[in-house]
């Protein structure tokens, strides 16, 4: 990542969601965002308790709407550490890609300053909604489901 460029970033709604490349828990890279549906980005930490309660509600959304709605969830693992990340993933049976964020370069990029956050890009790269906090409120379902799945 080009380090000048990152800093003058303007994450927000309406703008294109930066890209970047990380690796996931089978060392797949991820690069870039699909362009034939929307794509939910979770930021994210094993510590985390609203996280942990949320794991069900975004393995709802990628088994039921995966056609619809593309979930990724980036670990902020320069907060957290491998062993406890793969073990969230096999106590709360996650489907969706799990991308690691070892440096938290990802994170700053977004500019995350709490866990979780969550964007939703739409199927042309732009951001359409931030959401802050736990997505088990009714109220961040009801938006989710509105911007990205009523399409």
């Amino acid at each position: 990542m080009n380090k000048d460029r990152d800093t003058n970033i303007n994450i927000k709604i309406g703008n294109e969601a930066p890209t970047f490349n990380l690796k996931d828990l089978d060392g797949r890279v991820f690069k870039n965002f699909p362009n034939d549906r929307y794509t939910l980005v979770n930021f994210w930490a094993s510590w985390c308790k609203p996280c942990r309660e949320e794991a069900a509600i975004l393995n709802h959304y990628n088994q039921k709407y995966g056609d619809k709605l593309f979930v990724i969830a980036i670990n902020s693992t320069n907060k957290d550490n491998l062993a406890s990340v793969i073990n969230f993933q096999k106590t709360y049976n996650v489907t969706y890609p799990i991308l690691l964020d070892r440096l938290g370069e990802v994170s700053k990029l977004y500019k995350v300053t709490s866990l979780p956050t969550t964007y939703i890009v739409d199927d042309q790269g732009k951001i359409v909604e931030v959401l802050y906090g736990n997505l088990n409120s009714n109220e961040l379902i009801d938006k989710i489901k509105k911007i990205a799945l009523s399409r």
